[in-house]
């Protein structure tokens, strides 16, 4: 036990010291918190008066931030001076004024009437008048009777800048909190006039927002306003009117009582809007303010009474170890006996440690062991007896090929501290992994006399450890090297070739029609099928072969060309049969394939990622060639792939490069010969490869997305020519465009063609949109209802390719469709012997069942223009009338066609 203290404190005539010191630190404290009040109360003054300013600044910018919706209606205006009531509507939507701008309650366009009088004075009409935007426009409403609105509309005209009314009720619902409304005035050319004068000749009317102060102040302040904080907005009258000074009226108020709380903070802050003037009265309670920071007196005061307490105890302190000091000779023999209770208390925790401790010398040959605790008897299986004064060598037995012992050797030779990993074995001669951590022990001149070493049993640390291993270098579901095992794998296998070791192949094998399978049977069947696979893949290797799983159904071999019959030709046919062979999954039975591409080290690579990318490559051609089949990697396949990746390049800046033009192709009744319509087909002029047809880029179009922008403009720009021909007085005729399966699936496509057209002036019974039969069987309802939104617009809808696709006659005649195309491949089949013309009749009946109108593309010769109109075929298109022309070539056309009709 340590000595004991002295109970006593210091003699007490020494106390007059540390109470000094305390009286002294209490005055001091006492005038520190005086004067740190006194600097609260002035930056909570300054605090205040910012944050009024910023309520002010913040409502300031709320308001015109919702009076700015007035500037899109003003633009709008602008550019379509007939203010429909569509557009109007359009502008709010856009704007989403019911979600972005909570203040506005009501939003209107009024627009001037002359006097029915004829006195050269004129009315003031409200024409479109919408009660919180968004929702069914409210009467239109004169507010001729009204002096404060008109008054407000005349100053917005003469001084061509918005102005506003004061506090006003609702015409629309007068039991609504007060409002007042904004005018911006709207002028004939758009641009404000220079005078007053030009000003009342252009004027056209102004557009005006009703705003709730209520609704305003709360969206500012928050639904729940700070605490003790009391804000009132007042109405103070008009700037620069002469009229007689009107009584202030509050429209805003969070306090219930009249007036201000008591040594509230407070202040006035003026606020104009379009030539009104307010006032914002903002105050804070004086209980607020005096609770809000009064914690920093109290810890000022706290600090200084503490610093004042600690320095009197410091003094105290010091006189106590004047004493102390006094003692410490009698504390020697104390400290003595408590050195001999911990080292008795050191050997007892050894002998109760749960970790094997060894002591051995470090003086003696071979360092015989002199003392083991009980944890090592129960870790080794040996006894105390068994092992002191021997050598540990019997721990590691025969296992003298460790890394660890050599480490061990070095650690014991230079007498150092340090730890190894080992492999040791029980009397029993069962093997474990311990860890053991060796320290030298040394004597009163420094020698090291003994080792100390604990050792830790780390055996299920280890198996641990080799789990994760193998989990990171492996695919869970099929128990494959993964690829980070095939990359490794791969560079080695390079690394060999180079040093003469054997050439390989790399083959990169996809299961074909994997998707199907997994989503009828689902993914847990979809995973027993990759896991039987790649044991099947896996048993009919060498062992110098290797197959890993990079992802999905995607496998990838190494498979080294020995000579036959253990050459890569040979693996390779053998794996492919291994996959060709049927796989029963539950009561299903399947006949799985697989497409392998084969890139051959070095010719095709000698990078692991590149020979993987260019065996991909290989499969992928595969996949195309028809599937379940080997392609080997060729400097054809490269040069395609780099093609693709720069007509994709190209493709992306076509389209702002203004590279494409549309085609027309005529459509020509077989009934009077007269043109029914065009089909707009699109063409790519490329800056350097020319004319580019659409077979080589619209899939590609398709994959990367740009399908969407191409297709929009492909109908506004057919759209737009065949309203210039109509506007050019030519004859009636559809304009027949191309719906991509991307385009159809689009939710804003009925809005999309909408505004078409209306910005191209065009009647939508001169738009046909076609489109292909696969497309409407992919989701037959919702292409029903797709469909029946678009009828709805009523442009013409057309079928196109009819008959290579798989939709039922049920299902058919469910459509709201017009025109059924018949496909090319069967128009050309039609002179043929065989039963191309069957097929063609077949589809002209049915067309005329269901209610639609036959039209054949791809005519090219009189023969299928005579079977066609033979057999009631309405309407053609194809080489026989014209190849598809650009639109002033096909003007052209039309015009000769025209010239000649007369005498035909």
């Amino acid at each position: 036990m340590p000595p004991e203290l002295p109970r006593g404190g210091p003699d007490r005539k020494g106390l007059w010291l540390p109470v000094l010191f305390f009286i002294c630190g209490l005055l001091i404290t006492s005038v520190v918190v005086y004067h740190t009040q006194h600097v609260v109360r002035q930056e909570q003054q300054a605090q205040w008066e910012a944050e009024a300013t910023r309520i002010r600044s913040d409502l300031s910018l709320h308001i015109y931030r919702h009076i700015d919706a007035l500037r899109a209606y003003q633009v709008e205006f602008f550019t379509h001076p007939h203010f429909s009531e569509v557009a109007f509507q359009r502008v709010a939507q856009v704007l989403k004024i019911r979600e972005q701008l909570p203040g506005i309650d009501a939003v209107g366009y009024v627009r001037p009437q002359r006097s029915p009088d004829g006195d050269g004075d004129f009315l003031l009409r409200v024409v479109y008048l919408y009660d919180r935007p968004g929702e069914q426009p409210a009467l239109a409403t004169h507010v001729q009777t009204d002096p404060v609105r008109r008054d407000a509309i005349l100053r917005a005209r003469d001084s061509g800048d918005m102005a506003a009314t004061g506090p006003l009720r609702s015409h629309i619902n007068p039991k609504r909190p007060e409002i007042f409304l904004v005018f911006l005035p709207l002028y004939g050319n758009g641009l404000i006039p220079v005078d007053t004068a030009a000003r009342h000749e252009s004027f056209e009317g102004a557009v005006f927002l009703a705003l709730q102060p209520a609704r305003l102040m709360e969206s500012v302040l928050g639904a729940q306003p700070a605490v003790d904080a009391y804000v009132r907005l007042r109405f103070e009258g008009y700037v620069d009117d002469g009229s007689p000074q009107l009584a202030p009226i509050t429209v805003y108020d969070n306090l219930a009582s009249e007036r201000f709380p008591e040594h509230a903070l407070r202040t006035q802050l003026p606020l104009t809007v379009g030539g009104t003037q307010w006032t914002l009265d903002v105050a804070m309670a004086g209980q607020y303010q005096a609770v809000s920071q009064q914690w920093l007196a109290w810890a000022v005061g706290a600090a200084g009474l503490l610093i004042s307490l600690f320095g009197a105890s410091v003094i105290v302190v010091l006189q106590r170890a004047r004493l102390h000091s006094q003692q410490r000779a009698s504390a020697d023999r104390s400290l003595r006996r408590e050195a001999e209770v911990a080292l008795h208390l050191r050997e007892r925790a050894i002998e109760a440690s749960a970790n094997a401790i060894v002591i051995a010398s470090a003086t003696k040959p071979g360092y015989p062991v002199d003392y083991v605790n009980p944890a090592f008897e129960r870790m080794t299986g040996y006894s105390a007896e068994e092992v002191l004064g021997g050598s540990l060598r019997l721990m590691h037995g025969m296992d003298t090929e460790q890394e660890g012992l050599a480490e061990l050797k070095k650690i014991l030779e230079e007498k150092t501290e340090g730890q190894v990993t080992l492999r040791n074995y029980r009397k029993d001669g069962q093997m474990y992994w311990s860890r053991v951590h060796i320290a030298p022990v040394r004597d009163e001149n420094g020698a090291v006399t003994h080792f100390v070493a604990a050792k830790y049993d780390i055996t299920q640390t280890r198996l641990y450890q080799e789990t994760l291993e193998f989990q990171a270098r492996h695919d869970a579901l099929t128990l494959l090297p993964n690829r980070h095992a095939l990359r490794e794998r791969l560079t080695q296998a390079i690394a060999e070739c180079r040093q003469g070791g054997p050439a390989f192949w790399v083959a990169f094998l996809d299961l074909d029609n994997f998707k199907l399978m997994n989503d009828s049977l689902g993914h847990t069947q979809g995973d027993i099928a990759i896991q039987q696979i790649a044991k099947r893949l896996e048993e009919n290797l060498h062992e110098c072969d290797m197959v890993a799983r990079r992802g999905g159904d995607e496998f990838v071999f190494i498979l080294f060309d020995h000579k036959p019959p253990r050459n890569a030709q040979a693996s390779l046919h053998r794996i492919m049969s291994a996959v060709s062979r049927p796989l029963r999954l539950g009561t299903q039975r399947f006949h799985p394939t697989a497409s392998v591409g084969i890139a051959i080290h070095p010719q095709d690579g000698d990078d692991p990622e590149v020979l993987i990318k260019h065996a991909d490559m290989a499969m992928y051609a595969a996949k195309n060639m028809g599937r379940n089949t080997a392609q080997f990697f060729s400097e054809k396949l490269m040069k395609q792939a780099m093609q693709r990746v720069t007509l994709e390049a190209d493709l992306h800046s076509a389209l702002a490069n203004q590279e494409f033009e549309l085609h027309y192709q005529p459509q020509i009744s077989l009934a009077d010969g007269r043109l029914t319509g065009v089909e707009a087909l699109v063409r790519w002029r490329h800056p350097t490869r020319g004319l580019v047809p659409p077979g080589e880029f619209i899939a590609l179009a398709e994959e990367t997305g740009l399908i969407i922008p191409l297709g929009d403009w492909i109908l506004r720009t057919a759209c737009k020519q065949a309203a210039k021909w109509r506007a050019q007085g030519m004859q009636p005729m559809r304009m027949a465009v191309n719906l991509s399966a991307r385009q159809f699936r689009e939710r804003e496509l009925p809005v999309t063609i909408q505004c078409v057209l209306r910005d191209t002036l065009l009647d939508p019974s001169y738009l046909e949109l076609e489109l292909t039969e696969s497309l409407l069987a992919e989701d037959v309802e919702a292409a029903n209802h797709a469909l029946r939104t678009l009828k709805k617009i009523g442009v013409t809808l057309s079928l196109d390719d009819f008959g290579t696709g798989y939709s039922s006659m049920a299902q058919l005649k469910n459509f709201p469709l017009d025109i059924m195309k018949i496909d090319r491949s069967f128009v050309s089949d039609i002179e043929a012997e065989h039963s191309g013309g069957a097929i063609v009749r077949a589809i002209i009946k049915l067309a005329h069942n269901l209610g639609m109108i036959a039209l054949a593309e791809g005519v090219e010769t009189a023969g299928q223009h005579d079977f066609l109109k033979e057999h009631g075929c309405d309407v053609i298109q194809g080489y026989l009338i014209s190849r598809p022309l650009p639109a002033a070539e096909f003007e052209q056309w039309l015009a000769t066609r025209q010239e000649l009709l007369p005498h035909a």
